[in-house]
């Protein structure tokens, strides 16, 4: 017997076997995503659309401690286009956190891993002024 429709505000989910959602298209799997996030962690996930520009992630989360992760929505088995893949990795050469992701579980659980490892400095929602130094004992 198949799971009812729930509606969640413009788009349509079932629930299937386990915690995947599946959803009608990628807009409402990100639009979910990025509804969740705000709700469990008050985290902001906005559209990032550079002018004139293809390829970049389809949204960018601000983690508290100034550590931004960027996501790329895909459709269920779809994978990254030629332009999508080369700006994924020049980010991530340049130290930002890039992933892609198909199924709302696991953009959420990327998010939350996000957090857990976001550096808070003691004060507040800020990055240190320096990061810490590792030295070798000789």
């Amino acid at each position: 017997m198949p799971w009812p429709a729930i509606r969640f505000t413009s788009m349509t989910l079932r629930h299937k076997a386990g915690d995947a959602l599946v959803f009608r298209d990628e807009y409402d799997l990100e639009d979910w995503v990025v509804a969740e996030a705000k709700r469990l962690w008050g985290v902001e996930g906005l559209k990032f659309t550079p002018r004139g520009d293809t390829g970049w992630p389809d949204r960018i989360f601000f983690i508290p401690g100034g550590r931004p992760l960027l996501i790329e929505f895909k459709q269920p088995g779809e994978s990254l286009k030629k332009r999508q893949a080369y700006v994924h990795r020049f980010l991530k050469r340049n130290g930002y956190k890039v992933e892609t992701h198909d199924q709302a579980h696991l953009a959420i659980k990327a998010i939350a891993r996000a957090m857990g490892s976001a550096a808070v400095h003691e004060k507040g929602r800020e990055v240190p002024d320096k990061p810490g130094v590792r030295r070798s004992v000789p």
